[in-house]
C-alpha cells in the first residue's frame, strides 16, 4: 500500500503512515545514493562533506565540498554546477530522515560526511535547545520569556567579564604594565589564545603565570562575547589592545567563510571595535562594592602579596611568546 492508498483509505494522521513515509523516504535515498555514487565515481570524486542549519521552521545546506575537484572535461559542463542542486537535495533529505522537522523552533546544525570508496556516511548533528516547552503559543508568553531570560544571561555574563576586566587591570597596573596585546584564532570549533604581549617589558614575578592564564581566558571571553561561535567552521581571529591606564579596550576580528562550494575559497570580513563596552565599564566603576572586592584580587588568587608588589625583583624577564606574525614577543 503506497502514500496514495493509505489517503485513499483515510488512515493519515496514524504511526501505520509515519512508518510508510519513512520506509519510503529510505528506500528514495537509498536508490538516489546508488546513482549518485556512480556519477561521483566516474568523476574520480573521493568524498563529499557538507554543513547544514536550520531553525525557526526552515534550514538549508550551506556549504558542500567534493574532494578532489572533479575536473572540467572539454566540451561539457562543470559538473558541480551539473549536479549542484541534486546533491544539496540529496544531503537534505538524508538529514531530515534521520532528524524529522529538527529546524522547528531552536533548530539545529550538522556536518554530513561521505567516504565513496568506502561508501559510509557519518552524519554529526547537533540540536539546539530552549529552556521552554514547545506550545501552541509559539511566539507567545513563552518565547518571550525564553529571550528574556536569555537576555538576562548575556547581561551577567557580561558584568562577570568586566568585573574580571577591573581585577585584571588592577593587578597589571600594579605590576608595572601599561599596555597589552593579545591575538587569538579558532576554527572547526576549537581556538585558543596563541600569544601575549606586555608594555612595557617590565620584571614579573615567576608566578605571573597564573595571572596570564586568568588574561588569556579573559581575552578568549571578550572574543566569544562578541562575536559567539566565530571558532566553528572556517572559523576566524583576531586581536585585543589594552590601554590600562585609559582602560581602553579595543577589539579586532575577523572571521573567515567559504564563498564558493566547488574551490573552496576562503574570504575574512574585518570588523573593529574600539573601547569594548565603555559604558557598562564606567557604570560598574561608580560602584564602590564592586571596585574593593576587585582591589588586589587576581594577585591574591595568584600567590603575590599586593603589599609587596614594588619588592618583585627587577631581574625577573617577561614570560616570552611569539607573536602571531612571527616574532618574538613581547612586541606590541
Amino acid at each position: 500500500m503506497n502514500v496514495e492508498e493509505i489517503k485513499e483509505h483515510g488512515l493519515l494522521d496514524t504511526e501505520y503512515v509515519g512508518r510508510q513515509l519513512r520506509n519510503q523516504a529510505h528506500l528514495a535515498i537509498q536508490d538516489e545514493r546508488r546513482a549518485l555514487k556512480e556519477t561521483l565515481s566516474s568523476l574520480g570524486v573521493a568524498t563529499l562533506k557538507s554543513f547544514y542549519e536550520g531553525r525557526d521552521g526552515s534550514g538549508n545546506v550551506t556549504s558542500l565540498h567534493l574532494e578532489p575537484e572533479p575536473a572540467i572535461r572539454a566540451g561539457q559542463r562543470d559538473p558541480y554546477v551539473e549536479h549542484h542542486e541534486r546533491l544539496f537535495d540529496f544531503v537534505w533529505s538524508i538529514v531530515q530522515a534521520e532528524h524529522p522537522e529538527f529546524e522547528d523552533d531552536a533548530g539545529g546544525e550538522g556536518i554530513l560526511a561521505w567516504d565513496l570508496g568506502r561508501n559510509t556516511i557519518r552524519l554529526d548533528h547537533t540540536k539546539f535547545r530552549t529552556e521552554f516547552t514547545r506550545s501552541n503559543d509559539v511566539g507567545g508568553e513563552l518565547q518571550a520569556n525564553f529571550y528574556r531570560r536569555l537576555l538576562e544571561k548575556e547581561r551577567r555574563e557580561l558584568r562577570n567579564r568586566i568585573e574580571m576586566r577591573m581585577a585584571l587591570r588592577d593587578a597589571l597596573l600594579a605590576l608595572g604594565v601599561a599596555n597589552v596585546k593579545a591575538s587569538y584564532q579558532g576554527h572547526g570549533g576549537g581556538g585558543n589564545v596563541t600569544d601575549v604581549g606586555y608594555e612595557p617589558a617590565v620584571g614579573l614575578p615567576a608566578n605571573f603565570s597564573c595571572v596570564e592564564e586568568k588574561l588569556m581566558d579573559f581575552v578568549w571571553d571578550t572574543a566569544q562575547g562578541s562575536y559567539p561561535g566565530f571558532e566553528e567552521r572556517d572559523g576566524g581571529h583576531g586581536t585585543v589592545r589594552w590601554n590600562l591606564a585609559k582602560d581602553e579596550l579595543d577589539l579586532e576580528h575577523s572571521t573567515r567563510s567559504t564563498i564558493t562550494h566547488m574551490h573552496v575559497n576562503v574570504d575574512e570580513v574585518r570588523h573593529t571595535v574600539r573601547n569594548l563596552n565603555r559604558e557598562v565599564v564606567d557604570e560598574m566603576a561608580q560602584d564602590p562594592e564592586i571596585v574593593a572586592r576587585n582591589e588586589g584580587r587576581i594577585l591574591k588568587e595568584a600567590g603575590i602579596d599586593p603589599s609587596q608588589v614594588d619588592a618583585i625583583a627587577e631581574d625577573v624577564s617577561l614570560p616570552t611568546r611569539e607573536d602571531a606574525d612571527g616574532t618574538p614577543g613581547p612586541s606590541l
